[in-house]
């Protein structure tokens, strides 16, 4: 099954980037001044993201050190773009093979703590490498290319000018638009950790963006809307936080009461929670519903049996992140109001595809692809009525 957000991204990036590296080919920038350069910021998302029922998106001021595998600096993704080699994927496949957790820098503390907060964790928790919740999120840079006085730029080698006709070329070719991003990863949350030193930046905004009021203490966040859905927290970055001395819990008690007073639901289920169909409410049950729904439609030409267990594996991710499990009856009656398997006359029932049954084929289906870290997800999610696996 091919990454649906990857091939996204390249139709978003590809070009862009291609029209960016083009124009700085035409600077004529001696390739120490390129070394000097950080490599560009491509918009990367975690494993979790495009299955997550809550998408959250995290967003800064600069890349500080970003790199890819084609190196550390602009020099190797202009030379990698002259061989017909560089991908803008390559920002992907980094950000999911280490992800931020892994870096252990200061700007992720304040995400890792709204993320505990909204969805009954611990940062500690969260920035464990393969913490479901830090690897499904996204990641964007308002800066595609570093600024001149980030520590990630050799500032002996490349002026302040070109540092800036190097932004200025990023930002003409649609690198660093929240719009273009918005697009893309359609995010319901979007934390912008950056403001100019005038306390408010409108830096590659859309056009119509919306704002819609202050919050906090001394207006520590912006509240915008991006095409009426998004919701934008503009927050100072994490570097004046730290040094003003704002509390993480502060910006996460933020966060959260913006999303309370919206009446947004951040999290399917309670942590430790058991998901059973005659003890949820309806909200719960449509929410299911819609998630199950919404995933499908994303993969229209998946046969009814992988789609099945690539649901079932989604759902298994959800209940991951809360520590809840489901038992297989109410997990089959959700998957049932898929309406692919509708139309195909595709569904569970005793007396076909048991409900055990079907998540004992999906546990089995990724063991023996080699996919042992799905098949445990799996066999942790779903029980039987009396509580025990039901995959055994």
């Amino acid at each position: 099954m091919s990454d649906r957000l990857q091939e996204l991204v390249r139709a978003e990036y590809a070009g862009k980037a291609a029209s960016f590296f083009e124009k700085v080919r035409a600077m004529g920038l001696a390739d120490a001044e390129l070394s000097a350069v950080p490599s560009l910021f491509i918009p990367g998302w975690g494993d979790g993201y495009d299955a997550s029922f809550f998408k959250v998106a995290v967003a800064g001021m600069e890349t500080v050190a970003w790199s890819n595998e084609y190196g550390d600096s602009l020099k190797c993704d202009i030379d990698a773009h002259a061989n017909g080699q560089y991908d803008v994927a390559a920002s992907c496949r980094l950000f999911r093979k280490d992800g931020p957790a892994e870096w252990r820098n200061t700007f992720w503390q304040y995400p890792a703590t709204v993320l505990a907060h909204l969805f009954e964790s611990s940062k500690s928790e969260v920035l464990q490498k393969d913490d479901l919740l830090m690897r499904s999120v996204a990641w964007f840079n308002g800066h595609s290319i570093e600024t001149f006085n980030s520590r990630g730029v050799d500032q002996s080698a490349i002026s302040p000018e070109k540092m800036a006709r190097l932004q200025e070329a990023a930002d003409e070719c649609g690198l660093s638009d929240f719009a273009a991003f918005a697009d893309v990863f359609q995010p319901d949350l979007i934390l912008y950790f950056y403001r100019n030193q005038s306390g408010v930046s409108n830096r590659c905004f859309p056009k119509n963006i919306e704002f819609v009021r202050h919050w906090g203490d001394h207006d520590l966040a912006d509240e915008y809307r991006i095409c009426g859905r998004t919701i934008l927290l503009q927050f100072p970055h994490t570097t004046w936080l730290r040094i003003h001395h704002v509390p993480e819990s502060e910006i996460a008690e933020t966060v959260y009461e913006v999303l309370r007073s919206r009446n947004v639901r951040t999290a399917l289920c309670e942590k430790n929670g058991e998901y059973d169909f005659y003890g949820m409410s309806a909200a719960d049950w449509m929410s299911w519903v819609a998630f199950v729904r919404g995933e499908a439609a994303k993969y229209p030409d998946l046969d009814n049996m992988t789609l099945s267990r690539h649901l079932m594996l989604t759902v298994a991710k959800e209940l991951a992140k809360h520590n809840a499990t489901m038992n297989a009856q109410t997990l089959v009656l959700i998957l049932n109001e898929v309406d692919k398997f509708r139309k195909d006359n595709w569904q569970c029932s005793k007396e076909r595809r048991g409900p055990c049954a079907s998540v004992a084929g999906a546990y089995r289906a990724y063991d023996n692809a080699g996919k042992q870290g799905d098949a445990d997800c799996i066999a942790e999610a779903f029980t039987k009525l009396d509580g025990t696996h039901a995959w055994e």
